[in-house]
């Protein structure tokens, strides 16, 4: 098999191509994300959680504010899951992609991966989140849970169009 992109001859087991990293069974929705590029998504989703958190925790004695805050969080969260993102990945344009159909990951999956992954990722000393270091295709345990892979989007800027003759004279 051949990298549609740069030509490079792949293994089989391969998600991304090594060269120009690539995902192959979708070359248009972008390359393999770093560590460092999800890593930093991370510590921008974890950041709005902790704010939530830490307003919730000032208006402990009005509990429709809690609410209101909590039913907040939780509609922005379904509002990112349901785009296969976190408010960090959106932020460093980073999208979760389904290994098996090369589209965005669907809410459910999405679920999976951010509720029950990445707690089987965090339980013993972080070593689910560590894992895409040494991986192959830079998936964590809560990628390989739910069988997907986090791709940086490649922004297409259009070119400006030249100006024809005609619309040059006017």
């Amino acid at each position: 098999m051949r990298c549609s992109k740069c030509q490079e001859l792949l293994e089989d087991a391969t998600i991304f191509c090594p060269t120009c990293q690539s995902f192959l069974l979708n070359p248009g929705a972008g390359r393999r994300a770093t560590f460092f590029e999800r890593w930093i998504a991370h510590i921008v989703s974890s950041m709005l959680l902790f704010a939530v958190l830490t307003f919730f925790e000032s208006f402990a004695k009005q509990i429709e504010i809690q609410v209101a805050l909590v039913m907040s969080y939780a509609a922005l969260m379904i509002s990112f899951y349901t785009r296969a993102l976190s408010p960090g990945k959106y932020i460093l344009r980073l999208r979760v992609i389904d290994v098996s159909t090369g589209k965005h990951a669907s809410f459910r999956r999405m679920l999976l991966r951010e509720l029950v992954g990445e707690f089987v990722s965090s339980i013993v000393f972080s070593m689910g989140y560590l894992w895409a270091l040494i991986d192959v295709n830079s998936q964590t345990w809560h990628d390989k849970l739910a069988r997907t892979v986090v791709v940086k989007e490649i922004l297409i800027v259009p070119l400006p169009r030249e100006a024809s003759p005609s619309e040059s004279s006017a």
